[in-house]
């Protein structure tokens, strides 16, 4: 499989060039409408890439671009909206003489593939679209974007106040429980080391310092992840939701508020199964 990609043509739209590529043979067409970030030159290097584009070519013929301001497609001085990535489609079909075709939006790319059906609905064969989603950044979060494109290079986030206080919280919620956990393995290894077995207040020690530890370290993750624009990890989406009960069923079980309580009947002398401990 060549490494060697298609021509580079670029296609003339509101004053701007936008890089496309054409490979295998139609009808029917399918338009690829990237992402976020895109290079086309740079993508055809990956085999993954060469081959998910090869295999798309057993159906039809491929017209892949890149968004102007990313890839061999002119810069930009401001993000382009929308409508003007749907004007750019329709411009890179009209000289790839794509009549109509099926477009494939993929992350970003999405929006400009569903608004290009909701506008050229006669020249939409079909829509595709994988990891997107019809709806834009919560208002919230597209202030907070804006925000750091405007200020991106001229102040860091560790200036912001609240940026601090989370930062604090969640060094200091890590090291608390890091000291506590690395003070309580040594007494249960010693014991270990010496042939014997761990008595029910170790074992229900352990217990503990570990149950304190994995919250502590998720809500910590969470806290950053957060500084970062984004909500808790497994918050939304189904597939994030997924990903949430598998981790869930994974440690609910020691990882739970059962597990505290074992400790404390422990601590309190009081009967306690030791399967639970």
């Amino acid at each position: 499989m060549s490494r060697r990609p298609p021509q580079t043509c670029y296609a003339p739209s509101s004053g701007a060039k936008i890089a496309y590529q054409v490979s295998g043979t139609g009808p029917p067409d399918l338009v690829m409408v990237h992402g976020l970030i895109s290079h086309l030159d740079l993508q055809w290097q990956l085999t993954e890439y060469r081959r998910f584009v090869r295999a798309l070519e057993q159906g039809g013929r491929v017209i892949r671009l890149d968004k102007r301001g990313t890839g061999p497609s002119d810069p930009v001085t401001e993000l382009p909206m929308v409508q003007q990535r749907v004007q750019d489609v329709a411009a890179v079909m009209a000289a790839a003489r794509s009549p109509r075709a099926v477009l494939f939006g993929l992350s970003d790319g999405g929006r400009a593939a569903i608004a290009f059906a909701a506008a050229y609905p006669g020249r939409t064969r079909g829509l595709i679209l994988y990891g997107t989603s019809y709806r834009g950044p919560r208002a919230a979060l597209l202030r907070r974007y804006r925000s750091a494109v405007r200020h991106w290079g001229a102040r860091s986030i560790g200036h912001d106040a609240a940026v601090q206080d989370q930062l604090a919280w969640a060094e200091g919620a890590l090291a608390s429980a890091r000291c506590f956990l690395f003070e309580t393995i040594p007494t249960v290894w010693d014991t270990a080391c010496r042939g014997d077995e761990p008595s029910l207040p170790q074992r229900a020690q352990v217990l503990l310092a570990a149950n304190q530890t994995v919250p502590a370290a998720t809500e910590a993750v969470d806290r950053v992840f957060r500084l970062a624009g984004a909500d808790a990890v497994f918050a939304h989406y189904p597939l994030q939701r997924c990903f949430r009960d598998i981790h869930a069923a994974g440690q609910h079980i020691l990882f739970s508020s059962g597990r505290d309580q074992a400790f404390a009947k422990v601590r309190l002398g009081i009967d306690q199964p030791t399967y639970l401990i």
